[in-house]
């Protein structure tokens, strides 16, 4: 594995989303941010 800082993800959540909501978005963002970048 490669790992690479040129890029970083940050989420910013409001207090008031339930915690399972929030990181369900969350990783549903992360995944579609992973697939869609270029393999290496």
């Amino acid at each position: 594995m490669v790992y690479n800082d040129t890029y970083k993800f940050v989420a910013i959540v409001n207090k008031e989303v339930e915690m399972g909501k929030a990181l369900n978005a969350i990783a549903h963002c992360s995944l579609g941010l992973a697939s869609s970048s270029d393999a290496e």
